[in-house]
């Protein structure tokens, strides 16, 4: 703030560079400046530089849901840096209604848009029925693997199916071998686990 008295010469902004500066001088060079201009800057700078701090960044940013969030980060790179913070994310992701991960991703942000878009599909009806042919009595587990899907049922078989685009393939290869029921299976390292009566 600059003040400006009537009264004789003054030490204004000029005298820390070793010149007195007069009211008259002070004004004329004050309104060359734009108010509006420096008001703008001003206020942008002391609320970038409070949001600079990222507790009180991640206290405010986390009041947003994800397509807020993801608005705020276009306004400019601070806010950028922020709005993809991954506790963010993560505090985001489990106060949702998604199902929580049993274990934690590798990116909080990557793993909730994913799931939020999913989510959507299934609220929204876009998706695709296909019937997988194969089994002959009820299915009691399945299990799935990037693009790989296993079924165990009460036929006492396992059906293995690869779900790729390129595969066009309706019934599942069958694995056989369990006497009974099959109640459980699992895909581990490539292989699958599976446990029956």
């Amino acid at each position: 703030r600059i003040a400006l008295s009537k009264i004789g010469p003054q030490v204004g902004p000029l005298a820390r560079f070793g010149r007195k500066s007069t009211p008259a001088s002070n004004t004329a060079k004050i309104a060359k400046l734009s108010s509006t201009r420096i008001h703008q800057t001003a206020a942008r700078l002391s609320f970038d530089s409070v949001l600079m701090r990222k507790d009180l960044g991640f206290l405010i940013f986390r009041h947003l849901n994800a397509d807020n969030l993801a608005k705020v980060g276009t306004v400019c790179r601070c806010w950028k840096i922020m709005a993809r913070d991954e506790r963010l994310w993560m505090w985001l992701y489990l106060s949702s209604d998604l199902v929580r991960p049993s274990v934690a991703p590798r990116s909080w942000r990557a793993d909730f848009m994913h799931h939020k878009a999913i989510q959507e599909n299934w609220s929204c009806g876009r998706y695709r029925v296909t019937r997988l042919l194969g089994h002959r009595e009820a299915i009691n587990c399945i299990a799935l693997h990037h693009q790989v899907l296993v079924s165990g049922a009460d036929d006492h078989e396992l059906r293995v199916w690869h779900l790729g685009a390129q595969s066009r393939k309706q019934t599942g290869t069958a694995l056989v071998g369990h006497e009974g029921k099959v109640l459980c299976c699992c895909i581990v390292r490539g292989m699958v686990v599976s446990g029956g009566e």
